[in-house]
């Protein structure tokens, strides 16, 4: 009985003061809200990854050269990667950034012009928002056919659909024409390769960008080489066989970058932030924490003497020290309820606008993490004021003014 007596009276020592009832739970709830948010933005980042992996495909990589050391991917290169241990499929890309393209009377710079063959498309699963991707016929007959990224497209043509439109990229002070004839869909994370070319950038055939793009100097360079293997576990072989080829017949080293050191460059980047946001929600708790010690401290100042009366009348110092702790206590599932309200709804307004996640996971376990560290720490801070206010002396709190 005298436990419930101790909720009682708590209660209705903190209804007798809304304010600091406030300011208590708001301390707490933005420490649990930032904390929720880092952790549920963590978990939907994952997932977000992990689907992303898996409409991509772990059995991916690429093959780059040192281009500073004069050191080029070739043609000749892709038929020798062809014949490696464990190769599916190989397609080459050329091209680069720092073109003009123009659309009438609108002209945008630093455009990433990009030559694929048809194949390419297929091994990375790209998706299209409007129109198609060309064929090898379209490939093979040089036709000047494009899809661009769906950055520029809004760029160029705002909302409207610009497969059937005719751009011009102005190549050495000519303009060459290209007839679109799709929009990349928003390409995923992991498609790495590809970001310049979904924020600006332009998909052609390999062989037109060649014949009307690019300076005869070039012809016949690969920027990079995109190689498939059979499956995920025959990764490691084809790196060994596609590096000791490259040493064997070429002299020099090639550098491979398969999917799995991308995934786990994402992860690592993104544990980083994770831990950022973990400290910062962190300190917010631990100063939501001080600033209930301080409340809870003038509150104890304040009832000096009606500790001191209760004393008088039979109270002992384990009561007036669990009524505190259970004030304090009261204090932190307030702002844990309110904290986890605008934790759910920051995750949701961050993931969907900011960086684009859709998938917000919202688990019972960060939830009760997230609760648990914020009542705890309640807990810690409101000790000190309860073991202040159960120590003090019966006779010197009535005679407190």
């Amino acid at each position: 009985m005298w436990f419930l007596e101790s909720i009682k009276s708590a209660i209705s020592c903190l209804l007798a003061n809304k304010g600091r009832l406030t300011l208590g739970v708001i301390s707490i709830s933005i420490g649990v809200a930032t904390l929720m948010g880092a952790m549920v933005i963590s978990e939907s980042r994952k997932v977000f990854l992990k689907r992303e992996i898996e409409k991509l495909g772990t059995n991916l990589m690429n093959v780059f050269t040192e281009t500073r050391h004069r050191q080029f991917l070739t043609d000749k290169d892709v038929e020798m990667i062809k014949h490696c241990q464990g190769v599916l499929n190989v397609a080459g890309c050329a091209g680069g950034g720092g073109h003009q393209v123009q659309y009438f009377n609108k002209i945008l710079d630093n455009v990433w012009v990009i030559g694929w063959e048809p194949q390419l498309r297929e091994m990375i699963n790209l998706s299209l928002k409007h129109g198609r991707f060309f064929t090898h016929q379209e490939e093979e007959s040089q036709c000047n056919v494009g899809v661009i990224g769906n950055d520029l497209a809004y760029n160029l043509f705002g909302n409207k659909n610009p497969v059937g439109e005719t751009i011009f990229i102005v190549v050495r002070g000519r303009k060459v024409p290209i007839r679109i004839i799709g929009v990349l869909k928003e390409i995923g994370i992991f498609q790495w390769y590809m970001a310049v070319v979904e924020n600006n950038g332009i998909i052609l055939p390999l062989t037109y960008i060649r014949g009307k793009i690019l300076a005869k100097s070039w012809q016949g360079i690969l920027r990079h080489i995109m190689v498939q293997t059979i499956s995920t576990s025959a990764i490691k072989t084809a790196v060994k066989q596609i590096k000791k080829t490259f040493a064997l017949q070429r002299n020099y080293s090639c550098d491979v970058i398969t999917q799995q050191e991308v995934i786990n460059y994402e992860y690592k980047l993104l544990k980083r932030t994770t831990m950022i946001g973990l400290c910062i929600a962190t300190i917010f708790l631990i100063v939501g924490g001080i600033g209930i010690m301080s409340i809870m401290l003038k509150s104890v100042l304040e009832r000096t003497r009606e500790i001191g009366i209760r004393k008088a009348v039979g109270a002992k110092n384990r009561d007036i020290l669990i009524q505190f702790l259970i004030e304090a206590f009261i204090i932190g599932i307030l702002g844990c309820l309110v904290g986890i309200l605008i934790g759910i709804s920051g995750s949701y307004l961050i993931s969907n606008w900011l960086i684009k996640t859709t998938t917000v996971i919202i688990s019972l376990q960060t939830i009760f993490i997230s609760s648990g560290v914020a009542i705890g720490l309640t807990l810690l801070f409101g000790l000190y004021p309860a073991l202040r206010a159960s120590s003090l002396n019966p006779i010197d709190a009535l005679r407190y003014e």
